[in-house]
């Protein structure tokens, strides 16, 4: 224990080296509000610095100190003051003050408007000038500025107060008399030459206000502004209006007057919005809320996050040059891994021991007012390895499709989507975009830049900009004496990458570097020299834990870990998850279920791994039912093709006809229909092949391939392929018509149904097993006793099926003991035998694993939504959401919201929950319902603490593709996802539910159909067991005198709860 306490004492100076490193510039800006505005009233000014890496640059002491004094003169001239009083009564008068009083105050109105980006540039510069010139700062309390941002100033407001003597400030424009540029242009207003003793001149009484004129369509004479004679002349005026919505702070620095304040308050000036943005601008509590939600959930975790700011209008269309240029950037800089291509073979190992390899994941936020660009990159990285296997996740906080000037939630999403960029490592952000300024400024982010067009062929796709300084796009062109280029004038004004004609500041020494690795704060020097003091205190540390023993040491770092938990979790390492560790207990082979041997590892890596990932393995495989799968693997091992059984079978089937008992029959599966479908059919014929010791094998067209691994033991030799030189031609032909059917044989007279009567002889040398969802009355004679003798001297059926008929097979006397015995739980059926003989190929293994790594890992609690809508039984999107919402409130399901905008707490709490909801659904709707609805509102918990809920779909496709190889390979990649869950809501009828609950072993709440699209009265109903329902179970007929199954032949079978007319296996 001593030495668990040394060892801390001594590692405590390095941390506290490190932690003040990170903290100790957010300090300086913190006591800026110690006195005056309460933690309570805006979480984000004491919590932001535990959500951001680059802790920036460290502003100068004279910028502090200046800081302290602004705040002084606001808090004294400020509303509510008498000498805010006494300047409105001026005001009103329509005259500025005979002679100037040293203790009267001075003002700058800034008028908000446009964008919000526009909007924060424009008030920092307005801020900017408010300090030079010792101006009082009021800002434009429209466009939702007080709803967005907290009080930047101690003890008073930033705000222009109701009642402003003003009464059309906000309409102010060219036309308006006292526009600055109109006064000089019609001579009412004439600056004193220089040296003329400092005093304004006019051709008449000052006014009591002058409206500055800075919007995109200003005149030269508005562009005075920037002149030093007409800084003084303004100076004498008490009331400044300003408009714009722009940076003008590089024409600041064009200013003679200004520029020694300048540099000292910005001795590296390319850090000027960096500082008063992170000095200004935080968000209020409910956008802080969607802020601290969106980065818990979506970027905490990760080794490195990206931000990629993409600006489209709302009549742009989607460009795949545009996607183009995103790709090419972000991989040609190295911010992104590259994605193997269709001609790469993806390597065995990545896509599953990539996480547990310890490489890098890659958090990637992506912003825009469309979605377009975010679901095809998420797909690029979801659907095709990288080639260095990274986990890269991508995600996308919003997607309102057009900008919404003046609506309060559309403003809410955008500043906290700012944020959240600037929260990132790397920034990628679109030219001219002033969304993108702000971000890049917040973070201390040197950007690469996209253009704003498509980009030609030889042209770059993107650039890294010269500084971290938006761009003041409509920026005076000459400077007021010389007429020079404004952009040639000093060495830190330089025209813009993204806007030529346009200015921006620079940092010579930056500038002049080569630029590479992590945009970011300055101080490279510092941090080297703080490295190194890290590094001599922490060798006590080294030596003492070498010497005293590695249990000490592991005491030690439990401990840093708790540290690390209380520092908000600065490593960002993944949580935990399904490693693939012996100390997970996971059983690879499901308690014996598969085969310890025969199989290469790197064929087939979900077999070996799955166990590894699945949360409930409820019920154990019977000793019956293991001997059954042994005896099985051995015959289909001396049956399968290429071995002398088969070839002999395949002989007597080429000749048309049985001549003799064959040592090896055969099964042939044809599934069809949608994937669900064709995965229950599989498990039902399967389990028909072991009651009637066939050997099975399976049909796969080309949009079925490269779905599942060889689920048999035996090398490459052995396999469940029916090869392409099967003798029956055209399998995909076969239909309720053909001849070759059972059902049409028994009405032709060409087999009787008789097991007295036929032989192995005299039966065909195949038969069709019709028993789709069109099958006809004598196909459900398969469903009968006595049939079945008959069907067993049959050397190869051809089974064809889009149902789950196993409950009609415990119908039958000849399977009743084996099924018995197989499975003395009769729920266990589908979830024993699907876990047995279905597992992804590897393409699509890579495809679970890199998204369940990506975006479900770091979860605590899965909850699996699916949702399928049928043509037949539609009904609108709001009613379908709805159902869902009250299915969820019925069964409690989701997370409940507080319902208000509570932000996430700042530290990160070792008990919190974490909660990840997994949406599978062709349309994205409910997604996006869901997202939102997490996203803008706080996960309400019962124990009080933080929880942190992230909203996941792989893909929408927006409908059922079922001849594609490549939209049944991602259903395949989402019903196995589903299956990793905690909790299921599926919808009722759907075969990519039964699929999904039955292999995760899970009872699901099932969603009831819309029939006649009505809405049902109660929305869900939770299943009585996991086994699918056998959607159309033969009717009571007769099978020659005695009735065929029905809902009481035996106590395990029932009516389904989806579907009154199925039946389906219980306990």
């Amino acid at each position: 224990m001593s030495m668990v306490v040394v060892a801390l004492l001594m590692t405590m100076p390095p941390l506290v080296v490190i932690f003040s490193g990170r903290i100790g510039d957010q300090a300086m800006w913190i006591k800026t509000a110690v006195d005056g505005i309460r933690g309570e009233s805006c979480h984000s000014r004491y919590e932001s610095a535990a959500y951001r890496r680059n802790a920036g640059r460290r502003p100068s002491e004279h910028l502090v100190s200046k800081l302290r004094r602004h705040e002084d003169l606001q808090r004294r001239c400020g509303p509510v003051t008498a000498a805010y009083s006494a300047a409105l009564e001026q005001l009103k008068s329509g005259k500025s003050p005979a002679e100037a009083s040293p203790e009267a105050c001075r003002y700058l109105v800034s008028i908000s408007y446009r964008g919000l980006g526009n909007r924060i540039l424009a008030a920092a510069s307005a801020f900017l000038y408010a300090m030079l010139t010792d101006r009082v700062l009021l800002v434009d309390p429209s466009h939702e500025m007080g709803d967005l941002f907290c009080e930047p100033f101690p003890g008073t407001t930033w705000l222009l107060p109701p009642g402003f003597p003003l009464v059309g400030y906000q309409g102010f424009y060219l036309h308006t008399a006292e526009r600055y540029g109109k006064m000089r242009e019609n001579r009412v207003l004439i600056p004193d030459a220089p040296g003329s003793g400092g005093e304004a001149a006019a051709a008449a009484a000052l006014p009591a206000f002058a409206y500055i004129h800075l919007d995109y369509n200003q005149t030269d004479y508005d562009k005075l502004f920037f002149c030093d004679e007409d800084q003084r002349l303004l100076s004498s005026i008490q009331w400044l209006v300003m408009r714009t919505d722009s940076y003008i702070v590089p024409g600041l620095f064009l200013v003679d007057a200004f520029q020694d304040e300048l540099a000292a308050l910005f001795p590296e000036r390319d850090a000027v919005f960096h500082h008063l943005g992170r000095y200004l601008f935080h968000p209020t509590n409910n956008v802080w809320g969607l802020v601290t939600r969106y980065y818990r959930g979506h970027l905490a975790w990760a080794r490195r996050r990206v931000g990629i700011q993409v600006r489209v209008s709302s009549w742009e269309w989607e460009s795949p040059e545009i996607l183009k240029t995103i790709t090419a950037c972000t991989q040609d800089e190295g911010l992104l891994p590259r994605v193997l291509d269709d001609t790469d073979q993806e390597p065995p190992a990545t896509a599953a021991t990539a996480p547990r390899r310890g490489l890098k994941t890659s958090a990637v936020v992506i912003t825009s007012l469309k979605s377009w660009y975010y679901e095809k990159m998420k797909g690029m990285y979801w659907e095709r390895a990288t080639e260095t296997g990274e986990v890269v996740v991508f995600d996308q906080p919003s997607h309102e499709e057009q900008q919404m000037y003046g609506v309060r939630a559309h403003e809410r999403k955008a500043w906290a989507e700012m944020y959240l960029l600037s929260t990132t490592d790397m920034l990628v952000t679109t030219g001219t975009s002033t969304f993108g300024y702000v971000a890049q400024g917040l973070g201390g982010l040197t950007p690469w830049v996209l253009p704003r067009r498509e980009v030609n062929g030889t042209a770059p796709p993107c650039r890294r900009d010269m500084s971290m300084e938006p761009c003041f796009h409509v920026a005076p062109l000459y400077d007021c004496k010389r007429w020079e280029d404004a952009g040639k004038i000093v060495p830190h004004v330089r025209h813009c990458h993204d806007m030529p004609a346009g200015l921006k500041l620079v940092d010579r020494t930056e500038w002049g570097k080569k630029l590479g690795g992590v945009a970011g704060g300055g101080g490279g020097g510092a941090a080297v020299r703080v490295v190194g003091v890290v590094c001599v205190m922490a060798v006590p540390l080294f030596v003492l834990l070498v010497l005293g023993g590695w249990a000490s040491a592991s005491t030690v770092w439990q401990s840093a870990a708790r540290l690390t938990a209380v520092t908000a979790g600065f490593t960002n390492a993944s949580k935990p998850s399904a490693t693939g560790d012996a100390a997970t207990g996971a059983d690879e082979l499901f308690g014996g279920l598969l085969a310890a041997g025969g199989f290469d590892h790197g064929a087939c890596l979900s077999r070996h791994e799955s166990p590894r990932y699945y949360k409930r393995s409820p019920f154990s495989p019977s000793p019956y039912l293991l001997q059954k799968l042994r005896d099985y693997e051995a015959r289909h091992r001396r049956c399968s093709p290429g071995t002398p059984g088969y070839a002999k079978s395949v002989e007597q089937l080429r000749s048309g006809h049985s001549s003799e008992v064959m040592e090896c029959n055969y099964l042939v599966g044809l599934p069809y229909n949608s994937l669900g479908n064709r995965m229950l059919s599989l498990v039902a014929s399967f389990l028909y092949a072991l009651l009637t010791d066939r050997v099975f094998l399976v049909h796969f067209p080309d949009d079925f391939a490269d779905h599942f691994c060889e689920p048999f033991p035996g090398g490459e030799t052995t396999t469940w392929v029916l090869p392409p030189d099967f003798p029956v031609a055209d399998l995909w032909r076969l239909g309720v018509h053909s001849n070759q059917s059972y059902g049409n044989l028994l009405a032709a007279k060409k087999i009787t149904g008789d097991p007295a009567r036929e032989t192995p002889v005299s039966v065909p040398p195949y038969v069709y097993l019709h028993l789709a969802h069109d099958l006809r009355g004598d196909d459900e004679r398969f469903y009968c006793n006595d049939d079945q003798l008959v069907l067993a001297k049959v050397n190869w059926l051809l089974l064809q099926s889009d149902l789950y008929f196993v409950p009609s097979l415990y119908a039958i006397p000849e399977f009743q003991d084996e099924l018995r015995w197989m499975f003395p739980a009769k729920e266990s059926v589908t979830h024993l035998l699907a876990r047995y003989l279905l597992h992804p190929s590897n393409s699509v293994w890579g495809m679970v694993m890199r998204y369940h790594h990506s975006y479900l890992a770091p979860a605590a609690e899965m909850i699996g939504v699916q949702i399928r809508m049928f043509s037949w039984a539609s009904i609108p999107v709001d009613d379908m959401y709805k159902q869902v919402m009250a299915c969820s409130s019925q069964e409690r399901i989701l997370p409940d919201t507080d319902g208000g905008d509570a932000p996430a707490p700042a530290r990160t709490n070792a008990s919190a929950e974490t909660t990840a909801i997994l949406v599978t659904s062709l349309q994205a709707e409910y997604y996006e319902r869901l997202k939102g609805k997490y996203y803008e509102h706080a996960a309400a918990t019962a124990s009080g603490g933080g929880r942190w809920v992230g909203v996941f779909q792989p893909s929408h496709e927006e409908k059922q593709e079922m001849g594609k190889r490549a939209h049944n390979q991602k259903a395949l990649a989402e019903i196995y996802l589903l299956s990793f869950a905690d909790v299921l809501l599926t919808s009722g009828m759907s075969t990519f539910g039964y699929m999904s609950s039955a292999l995760a072993g899970l009872r699901p709440a099932m969603l009831l159909t819309a029939f006649n699209h009505k809405v049902p009265r109660t929305p869900c109903v939770r299943a009585v067991s996991m086994e699918p329902c056998f959607h159309k179970p033969p009717p009571a007929a007769t099978c020659q005198g005695k009735l065929a199954v029905s809902e009481n032949v035996t106590r395990h079978i029932k009516r389904c709860e989806d579907l009154a007319g199925g039946i389906k296996l219980f306990d």
